[in-house]
């Protein structure tokens, strides 16, 4: 009866240590799947963000190809530092067809902290009649360059005899972004 007592709690005793290894060996197995279905997660994550940015890259790339010829267009409304001629003569023409005297002094180019592009300013002085001053100020307004109209200064010439009545001077700070 004793050894029957002894076989029974050694069948216990080994049945619990197996038990409690096998519960060990199964909590480690299942804490690594756990970690490697969260990295599974995570990975499919990642190539869904990376399908979804491949896919956004060829939209970008469609969006361009439609709009290409409007981006080289928009190319067009900065001027060029080194040979600035074009904007020139559009000035000249604008003072001519509006019965300006224009006379122009350009810096060189700078770059100014907050502004996205570098810029060059024009002072213009222009003489002429009041009324003539506002067409001219409204054609640089719809000019086809990034311009900025800054220091706008009206001088009326008084008792001046070479000068005509209704004549005076117009003074004006030109910023025209560059390429």
């Amino acid at each position: 009866m004793i050894l029957h007592r002894k076989k029974i709690i050694i069948y216990v005793g080994g049945t619990i240590l197996l038990l409690s290894m096998v519960a060990f060996t199964l909590y480690y197995l299942l804490q690594g799947i756990t970690e490697d279905y969260q990295t599974l997660l995570m990975t499919k994550k990642e190539e869904a963000s990376i399908t979804k940015d491949i896919e956004n890259i060829a939209e970008f790339e469609n969006i361009s190809l439609t709009y290409e010829s409007e981006f080289v267009s928009f190319q067009d409304i900065f001027i060029n530092p080194d040979i600035p001629i074009p904007f020139i003569e559009f000035l000249e023409s604008a003072s001519q067809s509006s019965l300006l005297e224009l006379s122009i002094v350009a810096a060189d180019p700078k770059e100014i902290k907050g502004d996205p592009w570098q810029s060059m300013d024009f002072q213009l002085t222009l003489e002429g009649y009041y009324p003539n001053f506002v067409e001219f100020v409204e054609k640089l307004e719809a000019a086809p360059y990034l311009i900025e109209l800054r220091n706008l200064s009206i001088r009326k010439f008084k008792g001046r005899l070479d000068k005509p009545a209704g004549h005076g001077e117009l003074t004006l700070l030109v910023r025209a972004f560059v390429k």
